[in-house]
């Protein structure tokens, strides 16, 4: 998949920058980024979202801080805050339970999509990985490696798996707080 054109990378941060300003300012804020790119409609609302089209394709902002992409390639999106799985998560991936997302992404090319979720789980970084290998072994995904690694008292984890049409890899490390360990999980469907 291409890299998204500088042009909404530019498109994206002034509209960020601006997205404070009263409603006259939106309309010439609008208005100079359509100039500054040579076309193409943006919009800014007073709620802080904020989308640009052209022919090159699109991009969204919307008040909760999710950013959707989209060009002829493919497309992008990541969960700013809404703390839910990215749009068609597949459904057969055992996520452990506690697990609450801080973020998750989506990204396809029409032949592949890519997700990945990020969260965390109650509980000491060794148990927590134990418990994610288990949960894979036990819906009949296939281990294709794992590395378990301590470093200055320090737990760290990851497994990959593969089935039911996917490749998942698992991260699992200790959370800042001490009380929680972050895991992440990456998923790869499609032709392969």
């Amino acid at each position: 998949m291409r890299r998204v054109s500088s042009v909404f990378v530019l498109t994206v941060a002034a509209a960020l920058a601006l997205t404070s300003c009263g409603k006259a300012a939106e309309k010439l804020s609008e208005k100079a980024i359509e100039e500054s790119v040579g076309g193409g409609d943006a919009d800014i609302d007073e709620d802080g979202s904020f989308s640009f089209e052209s022919d090159e394709g699109s991009v969204s902002v919307d008040a909760d801080g999710n950013v959707k992409i989209e060009g002829e390639d493919g497309e992008f999106s990541l969960d700013g805050s809404t703390g839910e799985l990215p749009e068609d998560f597949p459904d057969d991936i055992p996520l452990l339970d506690g697990f609450e997302i801080v973020t998750g992404s989506r990204t396809s090319d029409g032949a592949q999509t890519f997700w990945g979720v990020v969260g965390a789980v109650n509980g000491e970084p060794e148990d927590v990985f134990a418990d994610v290998v288990s949960a894979f072994e036990a819906d009949d995904f296939e281990s294709d490696g794992k590395s378990e690694s301590t470093n200055n008292g320090q737990f760290f984890g990851s497994a990959s798996f593969v089935g039911g049409g996917s490749r998942v890899s698992v991260t699992v490390l200790p959370d800042g707080d001490g009380e929680n360990t972050t895991v992440s999980y990456n998923v790869q469907s499609g032709d392969e």
